[in-house]
């Protein structure tokens, strides 16, 4: 539980902060963020609102509402949210995807099967999980919103990987390593 409230709490504590959405008039997302995510996100919503699936030439150079695995089954929830809440929940989405990269990082270091294993009550592990949800690199990554989701995989992948090492099973590897290259693929 620790290992995603300590970044959740900090990073609303920044967007209280910071008076990004839905606290304030700032957004989380900058440049490419910014320049495509948001727009892309508003384009899709309006082309599921009105029926079509096609590509669509209102957004920069054109947009596809399948423009990535990850966005083809969140777009289906954007129907849902009032326009004028999108951002905000969005935002919200991005601190909790963030948030859980804590845990997924809690999960390798207590149960990996190559070198130290760290005990799930020690509180050292809390720093390691946090420094990982929290890393510039991750923070960075906030305004790709399927590239936090590979980050989120990153730590499961190793811990697949572990267990491929030292006890044979590929089913787990496999199925997280595929998964990780289906989110990241740009269509």
């Amino acid at each position: 539980f620790s290992a995603f409230a300590i970044p959740f709490c900090i990073l609303l504590l920044a967007c209280i902060w910071l008076n990004i959405s839905p606290f304030g008039v700032e957004t989380f997302f900058k440049n490419d963020g910014a320049a495509l995510t948001i727009p892309t996100f508003y384009q899709s919503q309006r082309q599921l609102q009105n029926g079509s699936l096609f590509y669509s030439w209102t957004v920069g150079g054109g947009s596809n509402i399948f423009y990535t695995l990850p966005s083809m089954f969140m777009n289906y929830w954007l129907c849902l949210i009032p326009e004028s809440q999108l951002l905000s929940w969005v935002t919200i989405i991005e601190v909790i995807k963030i948030a859980l990269c804590g845990v997924s990082m809690y999960l390798y270091l207590s149960r990996r099967e190559i070198g130290q294993r760290m005990h799930r009550n020690d509180y050292r592990i809390l720093m390691f999980t946090t420094a990982y949800s929290l890393s510039s690199y991750m923070i960075s990554m906030r305004g790709f919103f399927s590239w936090v989701d590979v980050l989120l995989l990153f730590p499961l992948i190793l811990l697949a990987m572990d267990r491929l090492m030292i006890k044979n099973q590929k089913s787990l590897y496999i199925l997280l390593l595929t998964l990780g290259i289906l989110i990241n693929y740009n269509i």
